[in-house]
């Protein structure tokens, strides 16, 4: 797939025909991880999971409708057995891919991800991610180190939180050893964390923070391999003040039961794939826009970054296009 013939599709598809550029599916609802500062392990995910052909079907109409990016995550894909044939579908229509995971079993499943143009591997610390995510970084180095054999490219994701300030900069430090590019997220507090957690986990906003935020932005102007723009750094200094929505969004967001929703912030579900991807789109269009005005703001990064790009920010629109 040419790369610069799917970024003018791109442009095409959301600026243009005013349609989303990714589809962002929760491609299941089990997890073998219990991460502090997540939900999806605490909901009773009883609803029926979509099954290969429900997916296949699903990204044969996300072609025809101009999607040119699928995004699987949540909970955790690769426990799902048809992952290979899944992606191989997606390449046959067109479609870059790419995969969230929580590294666990990358390296015994690099084989299922041949079709896979980008991964990106959750990993918050050395000693934070054993606390927070009850694994060894070791475990999920082992599983990077062999993605790259197979010539994936690969990157970590990094969510931020009060518990692992100290060990951002050794992160990126890890991510060039690896020759692999990083990215940072702060930590969005979901319906069904409890205070007690989010006292823990949530940041404070206090002058520690703020520190090593200016030390993310001052390695990046250094040449380290942070994906994250400047400018997107800068605005999570004060992660929770952050209100960058649009009901136009570049994202679909598609839950593991064929459910789609405004975001994965709000959590709304606004219509079904069932109903056709052209039609729910142009019927949400009103819920969307009532979502959007009554948004109080995420610190995403997927959709905060993609919001500066439409808006035409010029320091994002450059950083992003040194990683297509």
């Amino acid at each position: 797939m040419n790369p610069i013939k799917l970024f003018l599709k791109s442009i095409w598809q959301y600026k243009v025909k005013q349609r989303p550029v990714v589809l962002s599916h929760e491609v299941n609802q089990k997890c073998n991880l219990k991460c502090d500062y997540c939900d999806y392990w605490r909901k009773d995910n009883t609803e029926e999971t979509m099954n290969t052909s429900q997916i296949k079907n699903l990204l044969d109409e996300a072609s025809d409708f101009g999607i040119t990016l699928y995004n699987m995550w949540a909970a955790e894909p690769l426990l799902r057995k048809d992952i290979d044939e899944i992606l191989e579908h997606a390449h046959k229509k067109q479609l870059m891919t790419s995969m969230v995971t929580n590294g666990t079993l990358l390296k015994q499943k690099t084989s299922q991800l041949k079709h896979l143009d980008y991964l990106s591997v959750s990993l918050d610390g050395i000693q934070s991610n054993i606390e927070t995510r009850g694994v060894k970084p070791q475990k999920i180095i082992k599983g990077i180190k062999e993605a790259k054999k197979k010539n994936i490219m690969t990157s970590i994701n990094c969510v931020i939180t009060q518990k692992n300030l100290d060990e951002l900069t050794d992160l990126v430090k890890l991510a060039d050893e690896l020759d692999i590019i990083i990215s940072f997220e702060p930590v969005y507090k979901n319906k069904e964390i409890d205070n007690e957690t989010w006292s823990k986990t949530g940041i404070k906003n206090n002058k520690k923070h703020k520190n090593a935020i200016n030390k993310l932005i001052e390695m990046k102007e250094q040449g380290y391999p942070i994906i994250n723009s400047k400018t997107y750094l800068k605005m999570i200094k004060n992660p929770y003040e952050i209100k960058e929505c649009s009901q136009n969004d570049m994202i679909l967001h598609i839950t593991a039961n064929g459910e789609i929703k405004k975001c994965r912030a709000q959590n709304q579900v606004i219509g079904e794939y069932k109903k056709g991807l052209k039609n729910q789109w142009k019927e949400t269009i009103n819920k969307r826009k009532q979502i959007t005005e009554e948004c109080q703001g995420c610190p995403f990064f997927g959709y905060v970054e993609s919001n500066l790009i439409r808006k035409l920010k010029i320091e994002p629109i450059i950083n992003a296009t040194k990683y297509i």
